[in-house]
């Protein structure tokens, strides 16, 4: 049986790499090379899991709460979630990509709601919106009403890189009726990283 070694070597390979190592020139990132002596490799520290790496961006939902109303032409009960959320690295942007909300009294979570909407690095803004005298995201289950008490949410968000991460919320279900306000146009969401 044939012992073999990774080596990583170069100052430029070292970049593309991203691991330390002191060894001799000459092999490709990653290759595997049977040793020539004890001395090839001299020492070789692995870049950390993928799962220890933290977002660049970092979302708080600063306020959170759920509006309980009804259509006029329905018996249902209806719930809107507003929220708000604060990027606070100021490095990156965060990309929303899905929003998730628990009604206390409904069976489990709401569908996830998949989204694409950007917050810029620092911002704070709303997730949801007034779209055409309604709320953008209504949830409700048939003729079944709110049990009342905290509403939870789930907000996925990525940063510029591409890392994943999730901010958490509880918030009131407060009584309420459809926006006063009539927008005839959708929030245009972009921003850089």
């Amino acid at each position: 049986m044939s012992t073999r070694y990774r080596t990583i070597v170069g100052p430029a390979v070292l970049a593309l790499c991203g691991v330390l190592v002191c060894a001799s020139l000459g092999a490709a990132c990653g290759a595997d090379v049977a040793p020539t002596s004890p001395s090839t490799i001299a020492a070789v520290t692995s870049p950390p899991p993928a799962e220890s790496v933290k977002s660049l961006a970092a979302l708080e939902i600063s306020s959170f709460s759920v509006v309980e109303f009804k259509y006029a032409s329905s018996a249902s009960w209806y719930y809107a979630p507003l929220i708000t959320v604060r990027e606070l690295n100021g490095l990156s942007s965060a990309t929303v990509i899905s929003i998730s909300v628990v009604i206390p009294g409904f069976f489990g979570a709401s569908p996830a709601m998949s989204t694409n909407k950007c917050v810029a690095a620092g911002a704070t803004q709303p997730l949801l919106h007034e779209q055409y005298g309604d709320y953008e995201l209504t949830i409700d289950d048939g003729m079944r009403r709110s049990s009342g008490g905290m509403a939870d949410v789930i907000v996925t968000y990525r940063d510029a890189l591409g890392q994943q991460a999730t901010a958490t919320a509880k918030g009131s279900i407060v009584s309420g009726s459809l926006p006063t306000t009539y927008s005839s146009s959708a929030v245009t969401w972009t921003c850089g990283s």
